[in-house]
C-alpha cells in the first residue's frame, strides 16, 4: 500500500465509492473533490483506493483541517489509517479536525499526537457529539 496524490479518473472513481460506502450517500462529494486544497489516497499495487484524505489549508491561520480521511472496512485495522494521517503530518506544521466522540477514536488520534480543543454537542446528528482535535509539530 502507499500513500500517495490523486492521479486520475480511476482514482476520484475509488474515492467516490469509499464515500459512499463510509457515509451511506453521495451528498458532499462534489464539494469535497472541488473545495479540497489536497487529497491523497491509498493504493494498493493494482491500484484500488483504500483510503483517502482531504484536507484545506488555512494559510492565514497557519494549519490545515482534515475534511474527511476513510479507510475502506475490508482494509480497517491495518494502520492505513495511520499512514495517511502521518502523511498529512508530514506535509503540514499544523492539522484540525472534528471527529466523533468515541473512546477508541479519540485514542488514535491522541496517540498521534492531536489533543482535544473542544465539543460540538449534537455535531453529526442528535445525540452524536463531535470533537475539535489539533495537532502541531
Amino acid at each position: 500500500m502507499r500513500v500517495r496524490g490523486i492521479r486520475g479518473l480511476a482514482d476520484v472513481r475509488g474515492v467516490v465509492r469509499l464515500y459512499r460506502q463510509v457515509w451511506k450517500n453521495s451528498f458532499g462529494i462534489v464539494d469535497l473533490l472541488a473545495d479540497a486544497s489536497a487529497g491523497l489516497v491509498l493504493a494498493d499495487g493494482a491500484g484500488e483506493v483504500a483510503g483517502y484524505a482531504f484536507v484545506e489549508r488555512d494559510e492565514s491561520r497557519g494549519f490545515a483541517e482534515v475534511v474527511d480521511i476513510a479507510v475502506s472496512a475490508r482494509h480497517r485495522g491495518r494502520g492505513h489509517g495511520r499512514r495517511l494521517l502521518a502523511a498529512l503530518q508530514a506535509r503540514y506544521p499544523a492539522l484540525k479536525l472534528v471527529a466523533r466522540s468515541s473512546r477508541r477514536l479519540l485514542r488514535f488520534y491522541r496517540d498521534l499526537g492531536f489533543q482535544e480543543e473542544g465539543r460540538f454537542e449534537n455535531y453529526y446528528a442528535a445525540g452524536r457529539d463531535g470533537v475539535r482535535l489539533a495537532w502541531r509539530r
